[in-house]
């Protein structure tokens, strides 16, 4: 088994999609990777499929939920239309915050990394702890609920 540290500190919705690619490597190579993620947003990987136990837990979870019954943690970077699909629950703050409230902001960093990307110059105003403030105020709990709907609605089977 190779052994993959992988690092990423860009923004919250970028190490959000790398969950994804992870996901999807193990997918696809299993029991091939033993992956270490190092991200400025640890929380993002506590309770992930892509984490320990990614097998059996991902199989679970193909199990009970669509494809498209998703729970979508935007933020405020782009507008809701614009990333929004049928049958998501999408949390947003876009209209909450200054700097999203005619749309999203588009800012993906909170530092600048230095790595040469015009991302560096145009970085979040509202950050708190390492986080742009329209994803600090999307709770845990937020989340919970968006997923309990789609069983209260009757979208997704009772576990």
């Amino acid at each position: 088994m190779r052994k993959l540290i992988l690092k990423n500190f860009q923004s919250p919705g970028d190490i959000l999609m790398l969950t994804a690619a992870v996901r999807d490597l193990h997918a696809c190579y299993p029991g091939r990777f033993l992956t270490d993620v190092r991200s400025s947003c640890p929380d993002l990987w506590l309770h992930n499929p892509s984490g320990p136990r990614a097998a059996l837990l991902a199989v679970h979870l193909r199990r009970q939920v669509r494809l498209h019954d998703q729970v979508v943690v935007a933020g405020g970077r782009e507008p809701p239309h614009f990333t929004a699909y049928p049958h998501h629950q999408y949390l947003h703050t876009v209209g909450a915050l200054r700097c999203c409230d005619q749309g999203g902001c588009w800012k993906s960093r909170v530092v600048a990394l230095g790595d040469g990307d015009p991302k560096d110059q145009e970085l979040c105003i509202d950050v708190v702890g390492d986080l742009p403030r329209c994803m600090h105020m999307i709770t845990s709990a937020d989340v919970v609920r968006a997923v309990e709907r789609y069983y209260e609605g009757g979208a997704l089977p009772p576990l």
